[in-house]
């Protein structure tokens, strides 16, 4: 039986009490797409959707904003969720919020559902892109796949929508410092290796 996001987030916040609503649902994205890489089948029930903040599981989003994070508990959650959460939690629990931003916003799925997207649209991440990308990603676990091309581009992007809200200073990234962060070489990119 597939779980709720819900129940996802009550088991990430188990272990990680302290996560912003805005870190819980990159890792409920990223949690999402591993579990469908590895078992064909989703997580949890909801859709994973982009919105401008990036991915957001809309439902669980829309229902903590009315009533604070809910009373889910981990109850039906077996060893496959859990796991799933443990790594997730392992993998990207320690980077920021900018970085899993960065990480999301520049992902296959992410960039695919944000290609037709319009400013304060919702647009469903499409579950078969997630598991191509997942699965490519998952061959050398330690290293995330990444496309230099599309994250230039979303870095491009991403100081349109910084002027255009007028968020100031737009602190900006680069294809270097990111993969400085991420402890790979620049000759490593995906296309590279």
């Amino acid at each position: 039986m597939t779980a709720t996001a819900a129940q996802i987030a009550a088991a990430l916040r188990e272990i990680r009490p302290d996560l912003t609503a805005g870190k819980l649902h990159k890792l409920l994205y990223l949690a999402q797409g591993h579990h469908l890489a590895w078992f064909a089948e989703p997580l949890f029930a909801e859709p994973v959707a982009m919105w401008d903040q990036g991915a957001v599981v809309a439902d669980l989003w829309n229902a903590e904003r009315r009533h604070g994070p809910g009373r889910a508990g981990m109850d039906g959650l077996d060893n496959r969720d859990l796991g799933t959460v443990g790594y997730v939690l392992s993998r990207y629990g320690n980077l920021s919020v900018r970085d899993l931003d960065t990480l999301t916003g520049c992902s296959a799925p992410a960039l695919a559902a944000n290609a037709g997207r319009a400013p304060g649209q919702s647009v469903p991440i499409d579950q078969n892109v997630m598991i191509e990308h997942f699965r490519a990603v998952d061959v050398d676990p330690d290293e995330p796949a990444v496309d230099a091309a599309a994250l230039a581009d979303f870095l491009t992007r991403s100081a349109a929508v910084a002027a255009h809200y007028a968020i100031t200073p737009p602190r900006l990234d680069d294809v270097d410092r990111l993969l400085a962060v991420y402890g790979r070489r620049a000759d490593r990119v995906a296309g590279d290796a």
